[in-house]
């Protein structure tokens, strides 16, 4: 069993990680400045206060493994609603592309297509896993 010590600076260095992240990004957002930094830091300290005030108060309560298990089941809750929203907007398009089948240019080529669909990848931002489809033409470049 791994020592109680390297569970609290793992847990922590990840924290860290994880502010500079958001740093970075909001950075990106709001320029790098005092007001961008100072309000990464107060959400960063406003959640854990937050996270720790109401762990806190349920950690006595709930066992660790109901825990571990809501933590699967909302995982597949939002692998479900990843799905459905995906096949939903593949209908939504295959019913505009179909309405617009018959729009050609002056060369008789069709004006509302399907991309091509190149593989998905994964980006990960702080607790966030964000879904990238890039776009054919931009990757030709």
């Amino acid at each position: 069993m791994v020592p109680f010590n390297i569970i609290l600076f793992l847990s922590g260095f990840a924290a860290l990680v994880y502010e500079v992240s958001w740093n970075r990004q909001l950075g990106l957002l709001l320029g790098h400045t005092s007001r961008a930094a100072a309000v990464v830091l107060a959400a960063y300290f406003g959640g854990m206060a937050i996270g720790y005030a109401v762990g806190g108060r349920i950690a006595n309560r709930i066992c660790p493994f109901h825990g571990y298990a809501a933590c699967g089941l909302i995982e597949i809750v939002r692998e479900g609603a990843r799905r459905m929203l995906q096949s939903a907007i593949d209908a939504e398009v295959d019913a505009f592309i179909a309405v617009h089948s018959d729009r050609t240019d002056k060369r008789v080529r069709r004006l509302v297509v399907r991309k091509a669909r190149l593989p998905k990848r994964e980006s990960f931002v702080p607790r966030l896993p964000v879904v990238v489809f890039i776009d054919a033409k931009q990757a030709a470049r």
